[in-house]
């Protein structure tokens, strides 16, 4: 075939670039590369990819996994934004190999476009690395095409394919779900990669907002927000998996919600029931009946029992809300000596290093022993300006012993509220940054804790929010779950109830009773909080806001910091 002149066509004649699609391979070819594991032969190029399975498995099986990011790359196109956009493709597969048990191997992506622009698809591309990366497998290969006339101009089309590799006796299987298990949610970095035709025809078609305004209350452009990527949580099943038997299954929510996909991995004749626990992982009923997470309750899984919707509220309620302008400060009881302080309507700016503590006590003072340790090892950047027992405990006089201002405010139950304005007096004496509850076994009145808001902290023995209030190990036990441990949380005026700082986990192992798992759970204790105090001073925890901020942000980064050591190690027969 010829053209009127009598030359041969070729292929830019009809709109394919041959020439542009090689120099995307080579654009390509270091950003593969540098998610190389030991496991792939060969490199970009060839007709195949080919990857080995790792060595140590008795009996590996293969596990893939397919998807795209939907119309979420409408928002990228608009934007003119696509280096985030290939995290989203590999996130979509990647997780659903995850739930499986199994460690993601390699990735192949597919690139379809109606005209190839080189610095866009390489964006792509650079996005597919960076996921592959934060899921742990290489970016074995892909396929671009162009496609003249089948897609508008500037837009593409992307596919995933994941592959990993799981044990046979590994897999994660319904059958292992079982009545009394506990269902805990890893928190989602927003909307992901689902329902985005929704999201734009309510924003954009409906409400009529602009891509890029900033609107009240999302405290960032909309652009910026609707285009995060998807959060890959291979680092975080791989830590929680690492605990022998703790995990029973592993649900990756997209499109459908709860309802549509937590079924996929229960048994049958097994539903997930509520137990009224505490605020923090409310679930509450969307209008057209989608269940999505909001503010306290944990699920359990009963047989017969379904999820309940309960009304939102408020966390903290009203005491969260700042004055209204032009009020003045209340001021709190008179300190001794004589003087008075302004009582500080919020948290302080702590200056690293300046940090004071005044630690309550009811009982021997371990965590008080943890603390101080922590402060002697550099570990916490602080000190402990009192302690205070609401009776002759042993930590007043572990106290004493360190030189420490010890202190007993005697409990009155006949007179609580006096009581109550005699603690904060006691303990505003010391002028301390934040209060820490360790192992006080009163429960602080409205007065205490308006004194001191958002400044006092607990540590729990349970995962919040299962397990609240006193025996949280025997309740544990009695509940048969496998997998138990500690929680640092603010401090409210419920049981319990506070905004959750920081967690760790500890298995409940065969024939544990009641005092072994206390003991290990406390062990645990003695390390994540001295580490979430030293957040705090350091200022990677603001307590205003409950956000860990700059390299703590990420959760998995901060996983690693507050997980201690040998946690999925078992306890001796």
């Amino acid at each position: 075939m010829t053209k009127d002149g009598g030359e041969g066509l070729t292929y830019k004649d009809a709109g394919v670039d041959i020439d542009a699609g090689e120099r995307l391979v080579e654009r390509i070819r270091p950003l593969a590369a540098a998610t190389r594991t030991p496991h792939v032969l060969g490199g970009v190029g060839g007709f195949a990819g080919l990857c080995a399975i790792p060595p140590g498995m008795k009996e590996p099986i293969l596990v893939s996994g397919t998807d795209g990011v939907g119309t979420k790359l409408k928002l990228a196109f608009a934007a003119d934004r696509h280096a985030t956009v290939g995290i989203d493709l590999v996130a979509m597969c990647v997780n659903d190999v995850l739930t499986i048990g199994a460690t993601p191997l390699f990735f192949l992506d597919y690139f379809a476009t109606g005209h190839l622009d080189v610095d866009q698809a390489a964006a792509v591309v650079e996005g597919i690395a960076e996921g592959c990366k934060q899921a742990g497998c290489a970016l074995l290969g892909g396929e671009t095409a162009e496609l003249p006339g089948f897609y508008g101009e500037g837009e593409y089309d992307l596919a995933g394919f994941s592959v990993g590799v799981v044990d046979r006796a590994a897999i994660l299987d319904p059958a292992r779900v079982q009545a009394g298990d506990v269902l805990l949610g890893l928190p989602s970095s927003g909307l992901h990669s689902n329902g985005y035709s929704l999201a734009r025809r309510a924003l954009f078609a409906h409400a009529g907002h602009d891509l890029h305004a900033e609107l009240p209350g999302v405290g960032e452009p909309l652009v910026d927000a609707l285009l995060r990527p998807t959060r890959i949580y291979a680092k975080a099943t791989r830590a929680a998996l690492s605990v022998e038997g703790a995990v029973h299954a592993l649900c990756h929510v997209t499109g459908g919600g709860l309802p549509g996909n937590l079924p996929r991995v229960l048994p049958d004749g097994l539903r997930p029931g509520r137990r009224r626990l505490a605020r923090p992982a409310h679930l509450r009923r969307h209008p057209r009946g989608r269940l999505r997470r909001g503010g306290g309750d944990a699920p359990h899984l009963q047989p017969g029992h379904r999820l309940r919707a309960g009304r939102r509220r408020r966390e903290g309620g009203r005491d969260d809300r700042r004055p209204p302008r032009g009020r003045r400060a209340r001021r709190a009881p008179p300190r001794r000596g004589g003087r008075e302080r302004r009582r500080g309507r919020g948290p302080r700016r702590l200056r690293r290093g300046r940090m004071k503590l005044a630690v309550l006590a009811s009982g021997r003072g371990s965590n008080l022993a943890a603390i101080l340790e922590a402060i002697d090892a550099g570990r916490l950047e602080g000190s402990v300006a009192a302690v205070i027992a609401d009776r002759d405990a042993p930590a007043l006089e572990r106290a004493r012993a360190r030189g420490l201002p010890a202190e007993q405010v005697p409990f009155r139950k006949a007179d609580r509220a006096a009581w109550d304005a005699d603690l904060a007096e006691a303990v505003a004496a010391h002028a301390p940054d934040v209060v820490v509850l360790a192992g006080f076994m009163r429960i602080l009145g409205e007065r205490f804790l308006k004194h001191f808001p958002k400044r006092i902290l607990n540590v729990h023995p349970s995962l919040l929010p299962a397990f609240p209030g006193a025996r949280a190990p025997q309740a544990a036990i009695d509940a048969g779950v496998r997998l138990s441990g500690c929680t640092v949380h603010l401090v409210d005026a419920g049981v319990d109830t506070g905004p959750i700082l920081a967690q760790a986990a500890v298995p409940v192992l065969p024939g544990d009773d009641a005092d072994r798992l206390h003991a290990r759970i406390q062990a645990v204790e003695h390390r994540l909080l001295p580490a979430v105090l030293d957040a705090i001073g350091r200022g990677q925890l603001d307590l205003s806001t409950h956000q860990w901020t700059g390299p703590l942000g990420d959760a998995d980064a901060r996983a690693a910091l507050l997980a201690p050591p040998g946690l999925a190690e078992r306890a001796p027969a």
